[in-house]
């Protein structure tokens, strides 16, 4: 039986327990950086590593996709317009914006739940 997620809610919920609260395992300019007091990673790096086990860039995983669809969706109504998710959080100067939009993702994932518009990757 796999540990992996099932919904895209708890891939978001678990990126944002592995980065820490403060952000003390997020990185930028990395997939992923091993360092001697735990891995860290980015905003990709982490939403794989935690649907998938395995921090890459892209998979055909569907609740993966799904969590990453949230991500950019919330991405965009901050930013007014797509972007590269990638270079946009390597530029974030701090924590603090990734985190926001990965916590407003996933109240978006728990909010779709709850209103039953539950879609691949949230059944």
């Amino acid at each position: 039986m796999s540990d992996n997620p099932t919904t895209a809610s708890e891939v978001l919920s678990k990126t944002l327990e592995l980065w820490g609260p403060n952000g003390e395992h997020w990185c930028k300019g990395y997939l992923v950086k091993h360092l001697s007091n735990g891995d860290v990673y980015c905003l990709y790096g982490g939403l794989s590593q935690a649907a998938l086990g395995q921090p890459m860039y892209e998979s055909h995983d569907s609740v993966h996709m799904k969590a990453l669809s949230y991500v950019k969706g919330e991405a965009f109504k901050q930013l007014g317009c797509y972007t590269d998710l990638v270079a946009w959080n390597d530029t974030r100067s701090s924590f603090k914006p990734v985190k926001a939009v990965v916590c407003s993702a996933l109240q978006q994932a728990l909010a779709d739940v709850q209103a039953g518009r539950r879609t691949a990757g949230d059944q």
